[in-house]
């Protein structure tokens, strides 16, 4: 009977394990290094996706300050157009126009403000004796023909102002010169002064102020009409 002793140790096995953690590890490093590359190739591709929304952005950006800034410009030439436009253009003369609205108030009728836009509108606050006097006044200011339009927006009553501080003034006055007089004329004085005053008072409690706010929009063809043919007139009267 044959024995095969073998005296060398075995090293097969240890070299396949080896092997086998070593292509492990490689294999390790390969994923490890692939999923590195493809991370670092996705942050550049969103990198370069959030560059081109900020590129995209400031485009957009610069698009809009430029339809601001020519709506701006052209905003400005259309109002210096405007102006020029305005300006080529011959004026109304204000004084015929005052002359016109004033000829139209009644007897007790007085002009307390009046305004005037380069539109054409006239704002006027005028002050009546009566209520009936406003109405009298609107209805001469629809017919005539210097106005578009007519509007009475307000009407409102106020109590006159007191005339009591003038009173008491003149009183006063005539109390120191009186004092220089006798006893009888001083007395005479005051007591007409005091039925001059309550006179007054009743007067005032009697008869109150109506003030009407009165919008007019000025017929600029019929109003240039007018000053052509005045003009005519006194071209043809100074020749």
């Amino acid at each position: 009977m044959l024995v095969d002793i073998n005296l060398l140790p075995k090293k097969e096995s240890k070299n396949i394990k080896l092997i086998v953690i070593f292509s492990a590890a490689l294999l390790l490093v390969l994923v490890v290094g692939f999923w590195l590359f493809w991370q670092g190739n996705e942050y550049k591709n969103e990198i370069a996706s959030l560059d081109q929304q900020i590129a995209t952005t400031q485009q957009i950006v610069q698009i809009e300050q430029e339809k601001v800034v020519d709506g701006l410009a052209s905003d400005s030439v259309s109002k210096l157009e405007t102006a020029v436009t305005w300006a080529s253009e011959d004026p109304l003369k204000t004084v015929p126009i005052i002359k016109h609205v004033t000829s139209l108030l009644p007897e007790r009728g007085f002009i307390q403000n009046i305004s005037y836009a380069e539109s054409g509108n006239i704002n006027l606050s005028v002050q009546f004796d009566t209520s009936k006097e406003a109405a009298y006044y609107l209805k001469h200011l629809l017919d005539s023909e210097w106005f578009s339009e007519v509007v009475l927006s307000a009407v409102s009553a106020n109590a006159p102002e007191s005339e009591a501080a003038s009173d008491e003034a003149e009183q006063d006055t005539t109390e120191k010169a009186d004092g220089e007089a006798s006893d009888d004329e001083s007395e005479t004085a005051t007591e007409e002064k005091k039925d001059s005053k309550e006179q007054k008072k009743k007067n005032d409690e009697i008869v109150p102020r109506y003030v009407g706010q009165f919008q007019l929009t000025l017929s600029r063809d019929y109003i240039k009409s007018q000053e052509q043919k005045q003009a005519a007139t006194e071209g043809g009267k100074e020749s």
